[in-house]
């Protein structure tokens, strides 16, 4: 054989081989890359970005055509697992130098590469948004919601940090907006009803506060705006109805009673306000006394059926009636004792028993199983007992003594 031909094969024969190692070893170290990427991504993001200072292989290996034709799947693998290392790297520091718009660019130019690192990255900082919550860096945290909800302004976890930010803040309304946006685009029963209970909740412990402040109108500019997301829940209907009630724009309150004058799992609510109304329109209008002297009498019901005339003192303690009409009550009900008692009088202490009262009805306003006193009263000018603290310590009360007119006001 040629020497010369031999010499020749036996060239191409170590360039085939010497190829072939170069091209294994070179796939081999794809596969680790990749492999190590999110590990790498998590504990070793500095030491990354460090390493990227120098080009993942020397590109003038080898001239020849078909060498570099058979290597270019493992260079692009290797380009991409720098790349994604170098972008990791990068959105880390700006986030932590607080450089929140371009972090998130960052952030989606590795959810397009490699998604499984993005969400690591998310991960990471929303437990970093959590903590800055709970040590109230709510400047910061403001910051990034500004930046992160602008790009992804429907994403849920961070919705729901935003929404105890806001809490925080003592914005509820705005926290109570953000839980309707995320029903409104929820397209999900079991969330809907998660973030409808929470929504409620928030609006029942807000509104209790100002309750407890007595600030209704406060309570009308909170109220609302919130009906305005759910016109049908009855319990946003209520809170608006008693404090109109309160800030006396009766007619305001009664068009949301009716509203909900249906709803029988609120019956008792709504009837405890249309009472309330009740009485605040009789307050206004004032119960006619009778004057005697320097005292007045007004007329009260017992029972439903028997009229007494009783003299207003605001020096007794209990409600009194003469011993003639306690006998005229006996006529037609069955009334027992309640207690035995000594009453302190101008001529001194005497022996007296009272007794309770069903109802006692006064210009419309009714306490029940109410107690008064039975006891012997003389010279008492057509009066058949006295008005006592106990019946008026129910209400404001105030005695127009020229017009001779009383009004009681509920507490």
């Amino acid at each position: 054989m040629n020497v010369k031909l031999v010499v020749l094969l036996s060239i191409l024969l170590t360039v085939s081989i010497g190829t072939n190692i170069y091209l294994l070893q070179s796939i081999n170290e794809h596969k680790e890359n990749n492999h190590n990427n999110v590990e790498f991504t998590r504990n070793n993001l500095t030491q990354a970005n460090k390493g990227l200072s120098d080009p993942p292989f020397n590109n003038s290996i080898s001239n020849n055509d078909a060498l570099k034709q058979a290597l270019s799947p493992a260079m692009v693998a290797n380009d991409k697992t720098a790349e994604i290392n170098l972008l990791i790297a990068k959105a880390e520091q700006l986030f932590y130098a607080n450089q929140f718009i371009a972090a998130i660019d960052h952030l989606e130019q590795i959810a397009a590469i490699n998604p499984a690192s993005s969400h690591l990255i998310t991960e990471q900082w929303l437990s970093a948004g959590n903590q800055w919550l709970a040590s109230r860096k709510f400047s910061l945290l403001s910051s990034f919601l500004r930046a992160y909800l602008a790009r992804f302004p429907f994403d849920e976890q961070w919705l729901e940090i935003k929404i105890e930010w806001l809490v925080a803040v003592n914005k509820p309304s705005a926290a109570i907006d953000i839980y309707y946006d995320l029903i409104a685009n929820a397209f999900n029963l079991e969330k809907e009803e998660m973030w409808h209970q929470r929504a409620h909740q928030l609006f029942r412990q807000h509104t209790n506060a100002l309750k407890r402040q007595k600030a209704w109108q406060s309570i009308v500019n909170f109220s609302k705006p919130v009906l305005a997301n759910e016109t049908n829940y009855p319990p946003y209907q209520l809170v608006l109805a008693e404090a109109y009630i309160h800030l006396n724009e009766i007619q305001a309150a009664m068009n949301y009673l009716d509203n909900i004058k249906y709803q029988e799992d609120y019956i008792s609510q709504i009837n405890a306000l249309n009472t309330l109304i009740d009485s605040i329109v009789l307050a206004e209008e004032g119960i006619k006394l009778v004057r005697k002297g320097q005292h007045f009498i007004v007329e009260a019901t017992l029972n439903k059926q028997h009229l007494s005339h009783l003299m207003i003192d605001t020096g007794a303690s209990l409600t009194v009636i003469s011993t003639a009409f306690y006998k005229q009550l006996l006529s037609t009900d069955l009334i027992k004792t309640n207690r035995r008692l000594n009453i302190s009088t101008a001529g001194g202490n005497e022996t007296a028993f009272s007794v309770v009262i069903e109802e006692f009805w006064l210009a419309g306003r009714a306490l029940y199983d109410f107690e008064v006193v039975v006891m012997d009263l003389e010279g008492l000018d057509k009066a058949d007992g006295l008005l006592g603290m106990n019946f008026l310590q129910h209400f404001k009360f105030e005695i127009d003594q020229k017009n001779a007119l009383l009004f009681l006001t509920p507490h």
